[in-house]
């Protein structure tokens, strides 16, 4: 997992370099993580009080020119949301690839924006990404996206993750008929309500 980009700790970025440079036969590819800007509103603040979130674009108008610099391919992994990527697509074409969540939309195939292809696959597990990147003479020339649905229903249950699942859920879980977070003790039927 890489570190996001935007996330500070009182104007100190937080996870220092938000980048990564691998090389794949000869090509330099940069790889660069953008969170949810709005994560201090949506979260629980009493565990950001020390955090400052800065929007995405202020973050790519800063590192951007510096990684041009360094790689032949830049791929942004984007929390940002699919509406706000292709903001970002338009408005910074360096960036050939964006592999997006927040939104949990589903991009059956590569989208293209300007320079920039875009894909996103769903949440929660829901679907598996598979992405291939098509690379010429050390530049994006192309993407080849397939998602592969996880529905539950489609596999039998494996006993053995079943009961790690379980293990680690109970120190979780209140004692049987105990009080539940809207206020009923035990009653199934309440709690639906």
């Amino acid at each position: 997992m890489l570190p996001t980009s935007q996330l500070y700790i009182k104007t100190k970025a937080f996870f220092g370099n938000p980048y990564i440079l691998k090389e794949v036969e000869g090509t330099k590819i940069a790889l660069l993580s953008l969170g949810y800007h709005n994560t201090n509103l949506t979260g629980n603040s009493k565990n950001m009080n020390d955090l400052e979130f800065r929007r995405g674009n202020e973050v790519l108008n800063e590192i951007l020119h510096e990684l041009k610099e360094q790689a032949d391919i830049i791929v942004l992994l984007s929390h940002q949301g699919t509406a706000v990527d292709r903001l970002i697509a338009e408005e910074f074409s360096e960036i050939d690839m964006i592999l997006g969540g927040h939104s949990h939309d589903l991009i059956s195939g590569p989208e293209r924006i300007i320079n920039t292809f875009m894909v996103q696959a769903m949440a929660d597990a829901a679907a598996l990404g598979e992405i291939e990147l098509k690379i010429r003479d050390r530049k994006l020339t192309g993407v080849k996206a397939l998602h592969h649905f996880l529905w539950l229903s489609d596999y039998e249950k494996d006993p053995e993750m079943g009961s790690l699942i379980e293990e680690l859920r109970a120190p979780h879980r209140g004692p049987p008929g105990g009080e539940h977070s809207n206020g009923n003790r035990g009653d199934p039927q309440a709690i639906q309500k």
